[in-house]
């Protein structure tokens, strides 16, 4: 059986860091600029992210850009090629990005092979009956793909894929793969801009769920606690300096745990609580 290669073609740029011990996605999918100083955990020390702190209040941000009220996003610039969105005054007189998604209905035959194309939402076509023959095949970590077939590669690889032919001839099979945009500006705004901390399980590439502050937080100094010399995260009323915590919270989900890691932002890791589950 011929092997397939493994072609993972993204449309992000490697950079440093891709060695950060932390995640970032969040800052990398806001269009934060990255500090040149990288930390002894692989990490940018800080981001800047005027998005944030320099947001004006009659205008929509996605991805680092900026768009006027009215302007629909140009296709390329949306969450997925599913959506369509606009900027738009909310319910709330503030300014939102309104989506609509595209339907897909495509009738399933058993003999069939859906076909998908990466700059397309929906199914593109199908290949039935024997014609099946002429498809090259993707072989990956045990399963085989026909060409045009979705290929899943875990739910923490942040990619979208199709299996693929090479355009030389040969009858290996290549996939081919985008990176997934995370959508939290559109539909977790309202946490973002009322200071939450992306929320990531253990497995997760974009952030699951973003935690508004409580109450009840309180701070569990790190090394550098007060220590003005370094970079601070600020988290509802509490100021955290690089390398300080919050005392977990143990909820029905899990174990939150949360830190001032890589400011500006706190971020929290969604742990599988095993000690307390009944």
């Amino acid at each position: 059986m011929a092997v397939s290669y493994l072609l993972l073609i993204v449309l992000s740029v490697a950079s440093s860091t891709l060695a950060c011990i932390h995640p970032t996605q969040h800052y990398n999918t806001m269009g934060c600029i990255p500090s040149k100083v990288i930390d002894g955990t692989g990490c940018p020390r800080s981001y800047y992210c005027p998005n944030l702190s320099e947001r004006a209040p009659d205008k929509c941000y996605l991805f680092g850009q900026v768009y006027d009220l009215g302007q629909q996003l140009p296709p390329d610039q949306t969450i997925s090629n599913c959506a369509t969105l606009s900027c738009e005054i909310g319910y709330d007189d503030k300014p939102w990005l309104s989506s609509n998604y595209e339907n897909c209905i495509y009738p399933y035959a058993p003999d069939c092979v859906t076909q998908y194309s990466l700059d397309h939402c929906c199914p593109v076509g199908t290949v039935c009956g024997d014609d099946r023959n002429s498809l090259v095949r993707c072989n990956v970590s045990g399963s085989s793909y026909y060409e045009g077939e979705q290929v899943y590669l875990g739910f923490d690889s942040g990619k979208s894929c199709v299996c693929s032919r090479y355009y030389d001839g040969s009858q290996e099979g290549v996939v081919s793969c985008v990176e997934q945009k995370c959508n939290f500006e559109v539909f977790d705004s309202y946490r973002l801009l009322n200071g939450g901390a992306p929320v990531y399980r253990e497995e997760s590439f974009c952030p699951y769920d973003w935690r508004l502050p409580h109450d009840n937080d309180v701070i569990v100094p790190g090394p550098y606690h007060g220590d003005c010399s370094y970079p601070q995260c600020v988290y509802g009323n509490l100021t955290l300096t690089q390398g300080d915590s919050l005392i977990s919270l143990i909820t029905y989900q899990g174990i939150y745990k949360c830190r001032c890691a890589v400011p500006p932002l706190v971020h929290c890791i969604l742990e599988k609580d095993t000690v307390n589950k009944k």
